[in-house]
């Protein structure tokens, strides 16, 4: 609306760029839209407003402030619901890599193998904080691509992991 229009206009006539400020602007945008969001393009709309973001739909394209954390970014377009869905989506994997890593039935071999994608997603995970490296232009990154396949990579080879070792284990015993 005109509040963040004015801001936005603020941010910009200074010489000063602090993320803190982004943070709060746009944490205040999420919390006018806290549900749902505003949708894919939604840093648009939750600027300028959705009658002018759909005139600047039709003349070009708009100037929005990098939001410069992901998961902030992500509130803004999807709403908190969406925000949870998609950190309970990370947590998985998150909690298989930290049971692979630390377990005592698999391999150091195996282990060697398998940290490679958990530190890529461990990296990206981080990246988040500081910078809307997965969802910037709403179109994916290299960062979506890494986030697309070491989410999966780590979770799936992670329990294939545990589960070999749980078996190798229980013969053993026998």
């Amino acid at each position: 609306g005109a509040s963040e229009t004015a801001a936005l206009g603020d941010r910009l006539a200074s010489t000063e760029n602090q993320r803190l400020d982004v943070w709060i602007m746009y944490f205040g945008l999420a919390l006018n839209s806290p549900f749902i969001g505003y949708g894919p393009d939604g840093l648009v709309p939750a600027i300028y407003g959705d009658s002018v973001a759909a005139l600047i739909s039709i003349a070009g394209r708009a100037y929005t402030p990098g939001v410069h954390n992901h998961y902030l970014g992500f509130a803004v377009r999807y709403g908190f619901i969406g925000l949870f869905i998609f950190l309970a989506l990370l947590l998985m994997p998150i909690i298989c890599a930290w049971k692979v890593v630390f377990s005592k039935v698999v391999s150091e071999a195996d282990k060697k193998v398998y940290i490679m994608p958990a530190a890529l997603l461990g990296i990206v995970i981080l990246e988040g904080l500081f910078e809307d490296n997965v969802g910037s232009t709403g179109r994916g990154t290299l960062h979506g691509i890494a986030l697309g396949f070491a989410v999966p990579l780590v979770l799936v080879y992670g329990r294939r992991l545990l589960n070999e070792a749980g078996t190798d284990q229980l013969e053993r015993k026998k």
